[in-house]
């Protein structure tokens, strides 16, 4: 059957079999052989009654002759389905026949958390540091003063594991406790590698995990100040946590693990669900979005980290399960600031000094200034041994200059004369935090310690006044988007990330009694956990009635951040921090309410530019209510000449929407509500770049207080300007070959530059690998084996290889050099069937950004050049495979 390009797919319902070997690049993500089956919910109800649904299946797998082991049994009102694992990818296709059967996914897996660690500490001195600077940022610390802390909230978290043993996470687990119950649902073993099996029981404590993740997290949320040393308050103290344990000591998780944590988290009883994990999707078709989703839908809090790759991997790139509809996807902010020691000048006119510690130096008085060198802005202090005639130091404080050697090799040299103390001026604009304790020494400021030099090299009896006062210190970079944290949007254009909260060097508990600081939208995730708790505990509402709005809330009273210091004075893009850095104490007392907080535009092709918002007004006043709009600037999210995704920062101009209200002010009446109209027109701006733009319809009442609604859209249409298969001229740089894609790699790694046979002997690589980039992410994507005498005009299809579902784009960018490599290693067809030996060539298809499966000029596709099979029979003919049903894999994206 030979057909053309534009209407080959109506041979597809023919075709299509279950993906067999499609060993993608990072395909060590999705683990082979195991599934999540999907089940409608109603079904589940009917078969707690009539036996478990997962011995339907398994009745229904066996009937069938099917070989396969069943894992796990999801029985929630929130996901009804199975784990399984089948010998072989085409048995799967046996549960088509099953009518319950709602989705199959095949099981992948999710790294472990990364996040930025500082200096840890054990909290054994006198501390400073603290969290008021943080929760300042929120409004937090105002709820604190009144009493406001969480209580009678369950917030549970899913992560390493708590080490509730510790101080001030409570010191135990159970009734009674901070902590009052969990599971670990893996043990300590397991990796998440597909080989590894989890070993389940009651104790979620986390002692062995090189991060400390989950106990860092539960800090956050519910550290007592009463309990530690560095005046650390968790946003919600007095909240109850439930510890569900889903990584090992090491590695990572499959999502089947995360489905059972998230049911059970759900069935225990949490209010809000903490995942402070994730995996490069962009999708909201994975299992774990999916059941994140569910949850929402049935009145819980779902806050989902919005993940760690913006300066990395870009835009388009917020990970599941915050993809799911209604989770709270969260992005992070640099902390304003920190609480730290500042020592006084004596006997100079100087501004206190701040030191780079969270401990205090045990000194209480004053200290003489030692400086080892006088020599003007020095690079060499205490490189080298001092002079024997240098003074007994134990009664100094020395203060060293950023030099051409290690910190560590300038206090071993200054030790030898008994030096107990020592200050050393950091290289940077801004020092990093350090532990006083595990060096005797800690930074501070560059110019602060040239000044401190050059006063003793003049000869001031100078002197500085220990331990100091604690006071607040501005990060240089505080209140600003973290470099790290994802952008968004979704490939379905979501809003996506939702908001952003703290989480940018937060300091917390880390497992055995110790203390430390980490970067990550890891710990902005918990920062909105525990300030939806406050939300919930204040307001007295039961979670479900505003589970599904409790977004929105956060949303519309938002404050819009900067994305870099000293930027272009543009308000950030919403792609970054969705409708900006949460203020907890607004969002309780706010008495205006408007909806919906969001107004989402699409793209060109589906432009809705007309919004009806509402304004509540719950106060005892009348008020009348001006309207404005403050736009964002509009990002630029892929490269103008090679499609590409750009990381973060991104580049923002003032090709700003326009905005026509239907009136320039708004009355309403105590305890009524009132509606107005905008219309939102997009820029005219060159789609090329599939530039974001976005902006705050704002609200203020008479009481001066601001709400806004946050509307985002793409300048470009989504199927005709988003480039999903990449056939550039980026090259691949390997070794010494550079090559355009897509390609066939040949058993040599190389590139298949003329008629090449494979005989199919994996031991000698002797297999063709269709390499390729995706530049966007592809609800589908096939590889299909076709005649030889295909061209571009007219396709000879013969049968499917692999196909898959809700593709993610490569993780890399630019430099061309992150690709997906399909290894065909088994001459079969996805369904199994035997491809004989001969000449062929292979088809890859990706469908494009809102295109119909069923039309053929939906799909971005490559052909091959010819190559040959010779491992099967004698036989050169080329052979169709035989009729089957269609069947697609749902893969869904890496972390």
């Amino acid at each position: 059957m030979r057909l053309s390009l534009t209407s080959f797919s109506l041979f597809l319902p023919f075709l299509c079999g279950a993906a067999s070997l499609p060993a993608m690049h990072k395909e060590e993500n999705v683990v082979v052989g195991k599934y999540i089956v999907e089940m409608h919910t109603s079904s589940g109800a009917s078969t707690k009654r009539d036996g478990s649904v997962h011995k339907r299946l398994s009745n229904f797998l066996e009937e069938r002759g099917v070989d396969h082991s069943l894992h796990k049994e999801y029985t929630s009102e929130v996901f009804t389905g199975a784990s399984i694992s089948v010998s072989s990818a085409d048995n799967i296709k046996h549960l088509e026949g099953l009518e319950d059967v709602k989705a199959i996914h095949k099981v992948r897996r999710y790294a472990r958390p990364l996040v930025t660690r500082g200096p840890s500490a054990s909290g054994k001195s006198e501390g400073a540091f603290g969290s008021s600077v943080v929760h300042a940022m929120t409004g937090v610390d105002k709820l604190h003063e009144e009493g406001i802390t969480g209580k009678g909230v369950t917030i549970a978290i899913l992560d390493t594991g708590v080490d509730y043993s510790h101080p001030a996470l409570g010191g135990g687990i159970g009734k009674g406790y901070k902590v009052v119950g969990g599971y670990d649902f893996v043990g300590d073993a397991y990796t998440g590698d597909g080989i590894s099996n989890p070993v389940p029981d009651s104790d979620p404590i986390d002692q062995c995990s090189l991060s400390g993740h989950g106990t860092h997290v539960a800090g956050i949320i519910g550290a007592d100040p009463k309990e530690n040393p560095y005046n650390i308050s968790g946003v919600a103290y007095d909240a109850s946590i439930l510890a569900y344990r889903v990584f090992g000591c090491d590695g990572g998780v499959e999502d089947d693990v995360l489905v059972e944590a998230m049911t059970r988290a759900y069935e225990d009883g949490a209010d809000i669900i903490n995942m402070s994990l994730g995996s490069g999707g962009g999708w909201s078709e994975a299992p774990t979005s999916v059941v994140a989703a569910n949850i929402v839908a049935k009145g819980r809090i779902v806050a989902v980290a919005a993940g760690n790759e913006g300066d990395s991997d870009g835009t388009w790139y917020v990970d599941d399960p915050s993809t799911g509809t209604g989770a709270v996807s969260v992005a992070s902010i640099q902390s304003a600031g920190y609480d730290l020691p500042h020592v006084s000048v004596v006997g100079a006119k100087y501004p206190s000094i701040p030191y780079f510690s969270w401990d205090t130096i045990p000194v209480k008085g004053t200290l003489d200034v030692y400086a080892v060198s006088i020599e003007p802005n020095g690079t060499t202090d205490a490189c080298d041994p001092l002079p024997t005639d240098t003074p007994d130091l134990s009664n100094y404080i020395v203060i060293l200059r950023a030099a051409n050697c290690s910190f560590t090799t300038q206090l071993q040299n200054i030790q030898e004369f008994g030096a107990q103390y020592a200050f050393l001026g950091s290289g940077s604009a801004e020092p990093s935090i350090q532990s006083f304790k595990d060096y005797n020494g800690t930074y501070i400021r560059g110019d602060d310690a040239e000044f401190l030099v050059q006063e003793f090299a003049a000869g001031t009896d100078i002197k500085l006044a220990l331990p100091g006062t604690v006071s607040g210190y501005k990060a240089l970079d505080g209140g600003v988007v973290s470099s790290f944290s994802s952008v968004g949007p979704s490939y379905e254009l979501a809003f996506k990330p939702v908001v952003a909260a703290p989480g940018g060097n937060i300091l917390s508990t880390l497992p055995k009694g110790e203390y430390g600081i980490l970067s990550g939208t890891s710990m902005a995730t918990p920062y909105f956990a525990g300030s939806s708790a406050l939300y919930l505990s204040k307001s007295g509402k039961d979670v479900k009635s505003v589970a599904k709005d409790i977004a929105f809330v956060f949303e519309r009273t938002a404050n819009p951040v900067e994305v870099t210091t000293g930027a272009d004075g543009l308000v950030p893009t919403t792609v970054v921090a969705g409708a900006g850095l949460i203020n907890v104490y607004n969002a309780l007392y706010a008495t205006t309410a408007i909806s919906p907080s969001e107004l989402l535009m699409n793209d060109t092709t589906h432009l809705k530019d007309k919004f009806t918002i509402t304004i509540t007004n719950n106060g005892a006043k009348d008020q009348t209510y001006k309207l404005s709009h403050t736009p964002a600037g509009t990002a630029h999210t892929v490269d103008s000449k090679f499609k590409q995704p750009l990381r973060a920062p991104l580049n923002h101009t003032t090709d700003y929407a326009t905005v026509d209200f239907s009136t320039k002010s708004v009355k309403v009446a105590a305890g009524k509500s009132a509606k107005f109209t905008v219309t939102i027109t997009p820029p005219e701006i060159d789609p090329v770049t599939l530039p974001v733009y976005s902006g705050f319809i704002e609200v203020t009442g008479e009481d001066n207080v601001t709400l806004h609604s946050t509307y985002m859209g793409l300048a470009a249409s989504l199927y005709d300007d988003a480039m999903t298969l990449d056939m550039t001229d980026i090259l691949v740089k390997a070794d010494m070959l550079n090559y355009t894609l897509p390609t066939i790699i040949n058993a040599s790694s190389a590139p298949q530059l003329r008629m090449e046979t494979y005989t199919f002997d994996v031991e000698r690589d002797d297999y063709p690998s269709i390499e390729y980039r995706l530049a966007f992410g592809s609800p589908h994507v096939d590889i299909m084996l076709a005649g030889p005498d295909s061209n571009d005009k007219s396709v000879d299809v013969l049968g499917l290889l692999a196909s898959w579902d809700y593709v993610n784009r490569n993780d890399g960018l630019t430099d061309g050099n992150n690709t997906m490599m399909a290894d065909w290693m088994t001459p079969a067809y996805a369904n199994g069937t035997t491809v004989v030996d001969g000449i062929y060539k292979v088809l890859l298809r990706v469908l494009k950004m809102n295109g119909d499966r069923t039309k053929d000029g939906d799909y971005d596709v490559w052909l091959s050049p010819t190559f040959g099979v010779q491992a099967n029979s004698k036989s050169s003919k080329s052979t169709k495979a035989p009729s089957t049903f269609k069947w697609d894999w749902n893969w869904e994206g890496f972390f």
